[in-house]
């Protein structure tokens, strides 16, 4: 499926961020928090959009069923 792997590349890249902005906090000025704060945010709606699309897809596949099993985990 090229969804799981677009969502690990995505939350790959959301844990490069954080380590990178945690590595050396001191030496950031507002601007640079803003930015990095804004790519994270970025980073984690673009995670929730594919999660959301790869869940409606699995719902469309397997009927509905989901909804009284309950969600998938990935």
């Amino acid at each position: 499926m090229s969804e799981v792997r677009i969502l690990s590349a995505l939350k790959r890249e959301l844990n490069e961020i954080a380590h990178q902005a945690m590595s050396s906090p001191a030496g950031r000025d507002a601007f640079e928090y803003g930015r990095v704060t804004g790519m994270y945010a970025g980073l984690q709606r673009a995670i929730e959009v594919v999660e959301m699309a790869i869940g409606d897809r699995l719902e469309e596949m397997d009927g509905g069923i989901e909804r009284h099993v309950g969600k998938p985990v990935y």
